[in-house]
């Protein structure tokens, strides 16, 4: 942990119905939940420069920073 912040790994199991089909952009992600997404790994595919047009999908390891309290909001259903 860093002050208040963390970096956590999220396997995403269930795709939050806010973010579910839009960019990082379209949902302005940082900005509306507060939460900088790292990285994406994508079966395979390390995706390790995010950028705007990206989306975080079902099945996606993603490495967000941010708040624990506003990784668990965005990321509920997929924190087992």
């Amino acid at each position: 942990m860093f002050h208040d912040k963390l970096i956590a790994e999220v396997f995403v199991t269930c795709i939050p119905p806010e973010i579910k089909d839009k960019t990082l952009l379209e949902t302005n992600f940082r900005h509306t939940y507060k939460l900088n997404v790292l990285l994406i790994k994508r079966g395979d595919v390390i995706i390790n420069h995010v950028i705007s047009t990206d989306q975080i999908k079902q099945g996606d390891r993603v490495l967000i920073y941010g708040s624990k309290s506003h990784i668990i909001e965005l990321f509920k259903d997929s924190i087992e």
